[in-house]
């Protein structure tokens, strides 16, 4: 970790991203409407560790399926109790009896932020993203953080699979979120892109053979790139993002799968040593996965192709703020919303 703290500080020298704007605790609740509230979300302080307790369940998770309950753990509403900068996570699964579950039955667990916007499309932010082959992360806290502002909403969208023969009962993810009430030398913001932007599922069928999936677009402001990772399926065997305008490879990555071609492990990586490569609106950028599907036949829904990671502005500039009157914007928060939001909030310290 020392080698990382000391990359990061050397690119220290740049704009901190502004307060997330445009959707208030009350202006989400009217989006909502009149929703029924959650039973499998609870959203708590821990002032004394410095964490935040993400936690959804307990559900159960039959064998050979996903959680009967599963629409109901799609896209959540809560709201964060504490203004501060994020700075690690992680994740842990257990069931009723508080025994370990293993990491491979959660999918993923995904925090989207509406007073937010997406750093390359003007719709909501996707502020935390974990799958199952996601590791745990930590930085110092002096050293670099994301900031969040209590009251803000949160959206949790949460996915659960269990294709073995073990059933589990009572699970509960938690996701544990450090976080610090001390400004770091790094304050840094959260950047998704996905080969299916900008609207609609983020799935897709993979033809028998080998097929590329990809996505183009421009950042809304000059950033400079620090960390990135990426998530795949089954049968993916690489990602990467390019510079369409220069030809340049930015970063590219390959999955480690098992025997079956499952993918176990995706490497997150520090751009030049955290040093960064900077990112401008002027050039478009080219998110591509490739997939080879050895069995002969379409394989519906099986793809999915997408890159996360840290960046800060650049050259003085603030982050693009929300406009919620954007058509696309709208659009997206519909979807969230329509995908089984409900609302619920524990503000209780442990």
């Amino acid at each position: 970790m020392s080698a990382i703290a000391l990359s990061l500080a050397l690119a220290a020298a740049a704009s901190r991203p502004g307060a997330s704007q445009g959707v208030s605790q009350a202006a989400c609740e009217r989006a909502l409407g009149t929703v029924p509230a959650a039973a499998y979300l609870h959203v708590s302080d821990r002032p004394h560790t410095r964490e935040m307790l993400i936690e959804v369940g307990p559900v159960d998770i039959p064998a050979r399926t996903s959680a009967p309950h599963q629409r109901d753990l799609a896209y959540q509403l809560g709201y964060a109790p504490v203004t501060g900068w994020i700075h690690g996570f992680t994740v842990r699964l257990v069931d009723a009896r508080g025994h370990a579950v293993p990491r491979l039955r959660l999918h993923h667990i995904v925090i989207a932020r509406p007073a937010s916007r997406e750093l390359f499309l003007p719709i909501t932010q996707r502020f935390l993203g974990v799958g199952q082959e996601t590791r745990d992360l930590q930085f110092p806290s002096w050293l670099v953080g994301t900031a969040v502002y209590a009251g803000e909403p949160l959206l949790v969208n949460t996915m659960l699979d269990n294709p073995t023969d073990t059933t589990y009962r009572g699970v509960r993810v938690q996701l544990v979120v450090s976080y610090t009430r001390r400004r770091p030398l790094l304050e840094v913001a959260p950047f998704n892109v996905d080969a299916m932007f900008p609207l609609g599922e983020k799935v897709f069928d993979l033809p028998p053979g080998r097929s590329e999936h990809a996505w183009e677009g421009s950042p809304a402001v000059p950033v400079r790139l620090l960390l990135v990772g990426g998530h795949l399926h089954r049968y993916a065997r690489s990602i990467q993002l390019s510079d369409v305008t220069t030809g340049e490879v930015i970063w590219r990555a390959h999955p480690d799968t098992d025997h079956t071609g499952a993918v176990t492990r995706m490497p997150v990586q520090l751009i030049r040593l955290g040093l960064g490569r900077t990112l401008v609106p002027t050039h478009r950028y080219r998110l591509a996965a490739l997939y080879d599907n050895p069995t002969g036949q379409p394989i519906r829904r099986g793809g999915m192709a997408k890159i996360a990671g840290l960046v800060v502005p650049a050259g003085g500039v603030q982050w693009p703020t929300t406009d919620r009157a954007d058509s696309l914007y709208q659009e997206d928060l519909r979807r969230l919303l329509r995908s089984g939001c409900s609302t619920r909030m524990d503000m209780a310290s442990h």
